[in-house]
């Protein structure tokens, strides 16, 4: 008994004493991953150490009251608190496996921790709803790059001048595939005016692709388009 004393009090001097290194004298020290392990083994044996000595004292003072009990010394409290300890492991280790079984990948290992993955109905919706958004401004972008050709065309064949109507130029340019509207158009500007507006697309998407007499399409939202066309 005086031996398990002996080395519960050197396990608990190891885990809770600071350092001290004198001025002069050499120290030795450990990494910090082998000291983090070198704690982690001295907190794991220093409860169970303390398990054992809670539980021998228990058992013994039962063992007073109820004569059916027999005594148990201290290697027989270890033992039962090593077996109680592989018996939760195992519960645990099934609780774990019946988790992955019925939510499969739910958990993710990021560094030394594991943490709930995105719900994977979520992320491909969301990935779904980004590729629609991405197709929707493609087409945006490819209509007005249509519309900026034949404008273009029509103002190399008419010494720079833009059209006065929409009537001068195809009428299926005009569309906006994605939205049932039209582009709005600014006429009579000359290539010469290359940093005015000449068509945006109307009030069908919160932001709005714009292109100069410049031939150049920017991106601009809803509020600068405004105040652009109020100054023009």
């Amino acid at each position: 008994m005086h031996r398990h004393l002996i080395l519960f009090g050197v396990l608990l001097q190891s885990a809770f004493q600071a350092k001290m290194t004198q001025a002069g004298m050499p120290s030795v020290s450990l990494t910090d991953l082998a000291r983090i392990r070198l704690d982690i083994l001295s907190f794991f044996l220093m409860g169970v150490l303390l398990s054992t000595v809670a539980l021998r004292w228990l058992w013994n003072g039962l063992s007073k009251t109820f004569d059916w009990l027999p005594p148990l010394t201290f290697r027989q409290s270890l033992a039962v608190i090593i077996l109680w300890g592989m018996l939760f492991v195992i519960v645990l280790t099934m609780i774990s496996g019946a988790r992955e079984l019925m939510t499969p990948d739910a958990w993710q290992r990021r560094g030394q921790l594991y943490t709930l993955s995105e719900n994977p109905s979520d992320t491909d919706d969301s990935k779904a709803t980004k590729e629609q958004l991405q197709a929707i401004n493609d087409q945006r972008l490819t209509d007005l790059k249509r519309l900026r050709s034949a404008l273009q065309a029509y103002a190399a064949e008419n010494n720079g001048q833009f059209p006065d109507s929409r009537e001068q130029v195809e009428s299926d340019v005009w569309v906006m595939s994605q939205a049932s509207s039209e582009f709005a158009y600014a006429a009579g500007h000359h290539l010469t005016e290359s940093d005015q507006i000449l068509v945006w697309e109307p009030a069908v998407y919160d932001d709005c692709l714009v292109l100069l007499v410049s031939g150049d399409i920017l991106h601009w939202s809803r509020s600068r388009l405004q105040e652009r066309l109020t100054n023009e």
